[in-house]
C-alpha cells in the first residue's frame, strides 16, 4: 500500500523552514530579510502562506526561489 500525500504535505512553519536549512539561513533575521527582499518573487511562486498573521512556507516552491535567486546573484557576479 502506497502512502498518499497529503494537501498540506511540505507546508511549516518559518521556524521549522528556517531550523531545517540552517547553513543557508543561520539566523531568524537572514530568513527575514531573504523575505522581504524576495517577497514578489515569493509569492508569484507561492512560497508563503499567512494564516492568522502567522507566516507558513511552502518547502518546496520557496527552495526553487531560493536556488533561482542564487543562480541570478551568481550569474550576476561572473558578469562583473
Amino acid at each position: 500500500m502506497t502512502q498518499q500525500s497529503k494537501p498540506l504535505d511540505g507546508i511549516t512553519s518559518r521556524e521549522a523552514y528556517r531550523e531545517e536549512r540552517e547553513h543557508i539561513f543561520p539566523c531568524d533575521t537572514s530568513l527575514d530579510w531573504f523575505i522581504r527582499k524576495n517577497r514578489r518573487s515569493l509569492d508569484q511562486a507561492k512560497a508563503l502562506l499567512v494564516l492568522n498573521r502567522r507566516i507558513l512556507i511552502d518547502e518546496q516552491a520557496f527552495d526553487a526561489v531560493v536556488k533561482s535567486v542564487g543562480q541570478s546573484a551568481s550569474i550576476a557576479a561572473c558578469a562583473s
